[in-house]
């Protein structure tokens, strides 16, 4: 009953909801020649190396879990820092903390309050789906709140067909698929596709606005196809900086639970 709780609680704080379906059909998207396809990959180059100077975030999150034809709402504090810690405050419909999920870069730990039970597992690539049944390193899971993009070549550049102006581009690359507004540049949606099979999940992200002068999505809506589980994270109080009054480092402390 408990790890069934913990399992929804959970995975609803980062799993995804209503990801729009990209064009999938020849018709849908068309290449770009070689000088276009530069121009797309020089502005990815540039938002990786931006989004690599983005060290942490915490947020309030209002969430909607979907799974089938049953939602729920909740909320929860978060915070990250890369390169791989995690803390997660999970919040009943009174503000008071339901349970807690802490990665350290070593440990991961979670503690339900109501029965006092915890467990902790090694921080492997394996640790959150044996944990908690989340098909999803630790490491990924802050690279994609980070919107930090792994190094990798680019396979191919398409241009959506759409009546967005400008429209949207795919950039393929060997584990992943980005869509991105090349102009600004912004990433609209990563699609994970380990070694070049169906994609295992995607981000999509919207509502972007600044914080602290840099340009954010409010909006994070996870999709999932195993287990297939979908939630929308809304965003509130965004910082890219730990209070001056605290020490960052005890938000993710196991040792110490």
């Amino acid at each position: 009953m408990l790890r069934s709780l913990m399992t929804i609680l959970f995975v609803a704080a980062f799993l995804a909801g209503c990801a729009k379906a990209p064009p999938r059909t020849a018709a849908d998207r068309q290449a770009v020649d070689t000088a276009h396809a530069e121009r797309v990959g020089l502005a990815v180059r540039k938002l990786a190396a931006k989004q690599a100077g983005l060290e942490y975030l915490s947020a309030y999150a209002q969430a909607r879990i979907q799974r089938g034809k049953q939602g729920r709402h909740f909320d929860a504090v978060l915070e990250v820092a890369a390169p791989n810690r995690l803390s997660l405050r999970i919040l009943d419909d009174l503000g008071q903390e339901v349970a807690q999920v802490v990665a350290d870069g070593e440990s991961v730990y979670y503690y339900e309050n109501r029965s006092g039970r915890s467990q902790r597992f090694v921080q492997d690539d394996q640790a959150l789906r044996k944990a908690l049944h989340l098909p999803l390193s630790v490491d990924d899971l802050v690279d994609r709140l980070l919107l930090r993009l792994p190094d990798s070549p680019i396979l191919q550049v398409e241009r959506e067909n759409s009546a967005a102006q400008p429209p949207p581009h795919w950039v393929i690359r060997p584990d992943d698929s980005l869509r991105v507004d090349a102009e600004r540049p912004q990433l609209r949606l990563y699609e994970a596709k380990p070694s070049g099979k169906a994609w295992s999940y995607r981000v999509d992200y919207s509502d972007y606005s600044k914080v602290e002068g840099r340009e954010f999505p409010h909006r994070i809506a996870w999709s999932f196809r195993k287990p297939s589980i979908s939630l929308t994270l809304q965003l509130q109080q965004v910082a890219f900086r730990p209070p001056a009054s605290r020490d960052v480092d005890s938000s993710f402390d196991t040792k110490n639970r």
